[in-house]
């Protein structure tokens, strides 16, 4: 699932300050988190997302002909 996304489990662990282990344990059912920790991945997530929203107003601008 993550992977479908584009970003990586470990790209994503390391966006959320998380490490690999837990979030693959996470993601595998093997474990459950902490709420602090999934307010950590969320957090990761949305510097992902704001870094993407960026980089496409970035890529429009340049491909602006005016």
């Amino acid at each position: 699932m993550v992977e479908e996304s584009g970003i990586s489990q470990a790209q994503l662990a390391r966006d959320a300050g998380l490490s690999y282990a837990a979030l693959h344990a996470w993601i595998i059912g093997a474990r459950s988190p902490r709420t602090d920790s999934l307010i950590q991945l969320a957090e990761g997530l949305e510097s992902r997302s704001d870094a993407l929203r960026k980089l496409a107003e970035r890529l429009r601008r340049a491909a602006d002909p005016q």
